[in-house]
């Protein structure tokens, strides 16, 4: 009788665990893929054959937000954007647009935003997030609160997809395979129309009528009929009715008064957009002219005016010099201010990686860059206590980045010779330390010595062309994927976007919100070398 060869038996055995185990996690790594790529809809009805709703003139009326993923599990947080004609309907409130919305618990609203693209659209974004721990918004989020603006008309209300957002915790992404848009017609009292007989204001018709034909036939056709009040007095008295609001520095031909206490210049007019007319008409914004005299006073620093506009002339070998001009007939007061024996400043032009021209509303005047000064001749440090923050200018860079003025940074303790080999480190807000070795530098600094000479005076270099390296959010000095986890989970949250000027958490590319732009930043950042400090 053969021995049975229990090894082999056995490695079989522990084969066979092994192959189900493999597929065991397999599966489980199916399924989570699945779950990463999750589906919803957002809409504006209960039900997604409804698409029209009637509504009544001089009324307010309700549309529900619906939002749910294909599973029915629920959502934690919608962002809906949705775009209206604002001459037939409008939002219960746009001063507080917390009353035009009621959330159906657990829901809650976050914040919102409105932006006028046109006369005649008018685009809302709002946010909406769970409140209850652990509990999803069922289907219904919300009731948008309306008021109709004209008599009568028809018109829609779309749902922006690609500005809209569904949020599931657990869930890399939603996708919003299908919005529900909402029709509606807005209807007055049958047969009434509004009525013009040449000189007094439009009135309402006192009996009721077929049709626009009808009412414009009677009377001998003395009548001029409209559908709506806004359209008679648009059409009859448009010099009335169809204004729209001048802007700032400027007044109405008529009879506009300057605000700024200036003159009006009527050779100086455009024709302004009207309110709910929907076209020009010649009813004129006229340019003021200030005529406050206002003289020129020099400010405490260098370069700086309290009054007036700055002139900067030329230095003397021991004085700043500048010039604070007055306007309308002001005087001008010459500037200087004593050199110190020792003192150099510093002005810089940089830029900060992925700031561009057209978004960094929120990266204005308010990023505080901190600056460390080294000799390279015998790598001592000269300063490392110097910030300021820069300004932004109208002129960008080679990547289209905004080009910041960091300038009157004052230097004290320099010899006479100056100081011919110096490093300057830069840090920035949300930004590892840079160092810079040479005037005009575009790439990282490969030598441990700097070139850039710091002399006793006014020390002009360009940095702008190699940005400071965005995504230290944390402020540990370096960028790792603790800043790219911080950065993502912000953006999650789906938070509308800040006020201009606001120093945003986790907005690196200074566009007022965390969104991917910012998310991309950190990833470039993270392939690169940073947080050079020799």
């Amino acid at each position: 009788m053969k021995k049975i060869n229990y090894k082999i038996i056995l490695g079989i055995l522990l084969l066979v665990a092994l192959v189900g185990a493999v597929l065991l996690v397999q599966q489980k790594q199916e399924t989570r893929r699945g779950a990463t790529n999750t589906t919803g809809f957002i809409r504006l009805s209960l039900d997604e054959n409804s698409t029209t709703k009637e509504v009544t003139a001089d009324k307010e009326f309700t549309v529900p937000l619906v939002a749910n993923v294909t599973d029915a599990g629920g959502v934690d947080s919608v962002v809906a954007y949705f775009c209206y004609d604002p001459t037939k309907i409008d939002l219960k409130d746009t001063s507080d647009l917390e009353k035009s919305f009621t959330p159906v618990d657990p829901a809650q609203y976050v914040g919102g935003s409105i932006k006028v693209k046109e006369s005649n659209n008018k685009c809302v974004k709002v946010t909406f997030v769970s409140i209850k721990q652990g509990a999803r918004m069922g289907a219904r989020v919300a009731d948008i609160n309306f008021k109709t603006m004209a008599s009568s008309g028809t018109g829609t209300i779309t749902i922006d997809k690609s500005n809209s957002s569904l949020g599931v915790a657990g869930q890399d992404n939603v996708d919003i395979s299908s919005v529900g848009n909402l029709n509606y017609s807005i209807s007055g009292e049958t047969g009434v129309y509004w009525v013009y007989r040449g000189s007094s204001p439009c009135q309402k018709s006192s009996i009721k009528y077929d049709s626009l034909d009808a009412c414009n036939a009677a009377d001998d056709s003395k009548n001029s009929c409209y559908a709506s009040e806004e359209e008679c007095n648009a059409v009859t008295n448009p010099k009335v009715y169809c204004v729209g609001t001048c802007p700032a520095g400027t007044a109405h031909k008529t009879d506009g008064v300057c605000s700024n206490g200036g003159t009006r210049d009527d050779s100086s007019c455009t024709d302004v957009l009207t309110s709910y007319c929907g076209k020009n008409y010649d009813y004129n914004c006229c340019t003021c002219k200030t005529t406050a005299v206002v003289n020129g006073v020099c400010g405490i620093k260098r370069n700086t005016c309290t009054g007036g506009q700055l002139d900067d002339i030329d230095d003397s070998s021991t004085q700043y010099k500048w010039n604070c001009v007055g306007t309308n007939g002001g005087t001008t007061d010459n500037c200087s201010k004593a050199m110190s024996t020792g003192d150099a400043v510093l002005d810089l032009k940089l830029a900060f990686a992925g700031v561009k021209k057209d978004n960094a509303k929120c990266a204005k005047d308010n990023w505080l860059v901190k600056i460390k000064l080294v000799n390279s001749t015998d790598n001592t440090v000269i300063d490392e206590i110097l910030s300021g923050y820069p300004t932004q200018t109208t002129s960008v860079n080679k990547n289209g980045e905004v080009i910041y003025d960091l300038s009157n940074i004052m230097v004290t303790g320099i010899p006479e010779a100056g100081v011919s080999k110096s490093a300057f480190f830069l840090t920035g807000p949300k930004h590892v330390s840079v160092k810079y070795g040479e005037n005009n530098q575009e790439r990282w600094y490969p030598d441990s010595a700097g070139v850039l000479s710091l002399n006793r005076g006014v020390n002009n270099y360009d940095f702008s062309n190699f940005p400071l390296l965005a995504g230290d959010v944390n402020g540990d000095g370096i960028i790792d994927g603790r800043d790219f986890s911080y950065v993502k989970e912000k953006m999650n949250l789906y938070l509308p976007a800040a006020a201009d000027g606001t120093n945003v958490e986790g907005d690196i590319n200074g566009d007022c919100i965390v969104n991917a732009g910012d998310i991309g930043l950190v990833k470039l950042s993270l392939k690169e070398l940073h947080g050079q400090t020799y």
